[in-house]
């Protein structure tokens, strides 16, 4: 697993230039935005299936912040990749919380789980 992430990981002679917090912060980034992209990619496809249009919508901008945020850290840039991944994780709440209809139903369970999964990778990358 660690060597498919160093295909992630900006090339050598640019990670040596960075400072110690940044190479450290480096590897808990790239997981916790893969970890992202692939759960928000499968709470879109759940939202576009119940017909949620612009909820589905807004999902897909908070995905493309994570997948900016790792083109951002293979170019060099961790510090904008970081930023872009406060603004995916803070959008993602956004949208959980305000633009998901909150109407029992069946489906209520994926606010609580879009929810449970920003709160844990933030508090993953805080630690």
């Amino acid at each position: 697993m660690a060597n498919r992430l160093q295909k992630l990981y900006p090339s050598d002679e640019v990670f040596q230039k960075f400072s110690y917090k940044d190479q450290k912060k480096l590897s808990n980034l790239v997981v916790g935005n893969l970890i992202c992209i692939a759960l928000f990619i499968a709470t879109t496809i759940f939202i576009i299936a119940i017909g949620l249009p612009l909820s589905a919508l807004l999902m897909f901008l908070t995905i493309v912040a994570f997948s900016l945020s790792e083109i951002l850290i293979k170019k060099g840039k961790v510090n904008l990749g970081s930023w872009f991944a406060t603004i995916g994780y803070i959008f993602s709440c956004v949208v959980t919380c305000f633009f998901i209809p909150t109407a029992l139903s069946i489906h209520i369970g994926y606010r609580v789980f879009g929810f449970m999964m920003v709160m844990a990778t933030l508090n993953s990358m805080i630690s």
